[in-house]
């Protein structure tokens, strides 16, 4: 079974066009992988293995909750089985679509609760940031993203 969340995403309108996707990829922990899933999972540990990734890694994961990070969230949630990889979400809230925005937000918390995956969420103000700056609406959300990113890893 799926769980509730899962079940909920699928069932909302606007990711009629990823439903596919969604339960290709996302399914539980436990249920058995699809082949093209198969297929990504293998793409992420090749690549994992190119950037000498130690399997002892915490890997952060840019968690919008749509079906791209979704699909790789559950990749490497599932290498974390096999490896020592300790997985966890960081979500950042544009506060460019108001309750939209904060659905996003409670949905990615939810998902990462329900997975037991470690969650970071943070609020941007693009809107506001970009009147200050100038920047169009993408490349400050783009910046404030990136600020949000280099602030989290430590080196």
């Amino acid at each position: 079974n799926l769980p509730t969340s899962i079940r909920q995403l699928v069932s909302l309108p606007k990711t009629v066009m990823v439903r596919s996707a969604i339960l290709i990829c996302i399914g539980t922990v436990s249920s058995p992988v699809s082949h093209r899933c198969k297929r990504m999972i293998t793409k992420v540990k090749k690549t994992l293995v190119e950037l000498d990734v130690p399997n002892s890694a915490k890997i952060a994961v840019a968690f919008s909750g749509g079906c791209d990070s979704s699909a790789l969230l559950h990749a490497l949630l599932s290498l974390s089985k096999t490896n020592d990889y300790t997985v966890c979400a960081i979500h950042i809230n544009h506060c460019l679509r108001g309750d939209e925005s904060d659905a996003d937000e409670r949905f990615t918390k939810q998902i990462c609760a329900e997975y037991g995956i470690e969650f970071h969420s943070y609020s941007v103000n693009v809107n506001e940031e970009s009147l200050k700056s100038g920047e169009s609406t993408e490349l400050c959300a783009r910046r404030l993203r990136y600020n949000v990113f280099d602030g989290f890893v430590e080196f």
